[in-house]
């Protein structure tokens, strides 16, 4: 599990394997989604579901679903998949078994927003999922403030920095 403190705001992130071939055991995630519901704490999994729902895009549910789709309505859990977008590609089939998942608490601020699978090789059957997490951009400021800027100690200090440099002690690029 990955804490991430967004502005004044923490935001839970999980990443969880249920295996194809076991039985899902939900009670880890229970426990996890009842304290961050009692503690109103933004949560956001990824899960490599190995199950198929109409909820996330696929055309058909298997049985595999049933326990975890009591979990979603349990807790009001939302999905932010993109609906019909492959996650999972091989030779022999295509499915959408990958799926973001938020709890009640992911106000509009921390909701995945712009959810998509990327087309780039992921080396894996598994495709990539990026989405961006609330309504932050990144901001690049580039400014210089001159004002005030005492040039001589500057230039005083660059001296002293350089005095002692060794040009024979250097890397010489040919």
């Amino acid at each position: 599990m990955i804490a991430l403190k967004m502005s004044v705001r923490m935001v839970y992130c999980l990443v969880v394997y249920l295996d194809i071939n076991l039985t899902v055991r939900l009670q880890k995630i229970v426990q996890l989604l009842e304290f961050c519901d009692s503690k109103r704490i933004p949560l956001i999994v990824e899960a490599d579901s190995n199950a198929h729902s109409v909820l996330w895009g696929c055309e058909e549910t298997n049985k595999r679903l049933e326990e975890l789709e009591e979990l979603i309505l349990r807790f009001n859990l939302n999905v932010a998949n993109s609906r019909g977008e492959y996650t999972f590609s091989t030779s022999r089939a295509n499915s959408i078994v990958d799926i973001t998942l938020v709890n009640p608490s992911t106000s509009n601020s921390f909701f995945p927003r712009n959810w998509r699978v990327l087309s780039e090789e992921s080396f894996s059957d598994h495709k990539y999922l990026a989405f961006k997490l609330g309504e932050f951009e990144e901001e690049i400021n580039l400014s210089r403030k001159l004002k005030g800027v005492d040039w001589q100690k500057i230039t005083e200090g660059m001296d002293a920095a350089f005095s002692s440099f060794d040009e024979s002690d250097s890397l010489k690029l040919t």
